[in-house]
């Protein structure tokens, strides 16, 4: 039997054996090690190794989950924020909301409030602009082109091709020619 302290070498042979899951008796056996050895490394110096270890990982997941949940409130206070200014502005809540949705899921998860307010801007459709609703607010039955609807949307007709779709060839009447638009 060998006497004194394990090398490193040893060390890791043991640690390689328990990842293989061979009984203490074994590896005693094939390192010509006392059983008692073995078990006093594997009792203090492996288990303080796991402990650090798992100390280490526990560590970063906690720093990773609260980055993650800072990110998380900040993107809540930049909507609420730019909610704020737009419903100081005339904007609808219930519009607003549908703004920041698209304006994320086009442009992503914005550094600062000015991003998405400016984002909010750009993802805005003719539709956003149409009046929809009767003064009284109980109807949805009217639609009232505004001014900023028909700039929007012939910002929109320029960037699109001029041609019809097959749908709306003859429904379409063009009052210049007098003719309808085929």
């Amino acid at each position: 039997m060998v006497k004194g302290r394990l090398s490193n070498v040893e060390k890791y042979a043991i640690q390689g054996m328990l990842h293989n899951e061979k009984e203490v008796k074994d590896m005693a056996k094939s390192l010509d090690r006392t059983e008692t050895v073995i078990n006093k490394y594997i009792d203090n110096e492996l288990d303080n190794i796991h402990t650090t270890t798992t100390k280490v990982k526990l560590e970063k997941e906690i720093k990773r989950l609260k980055k993650e949940q800072q990110k998380t409130e900040s993107i809540q206070e930049m909507k609420e924020c730019v909610t704020s200014e737009l419903v100081r502005s005339g904007a609808m809540p219930d519009t607003i909301s549908e703004w920041i949705k698209r304006a994320i899921k086009q442009f992503g998860n914005p550094p600062n409030k000015e991003v998405l307010m400016g984002n909010c801007m750009k993802v805005r459709t003719a539709k956003d602009f149409m009046i929809t609703q009767t003064s009284g607010k109980k109807e949805r039955t009217v639609a009232i082109m505004t001014k900023e609807a028909s700039e929007r949307s012939d910002e929109f007709r320029k960037t699109m091709p001029t041609s019809v779709s097959r749908t709306a060839r003859k429904n379409l009447f063009n009052i210049s020619e007098q003719k309808i638009i085929e």
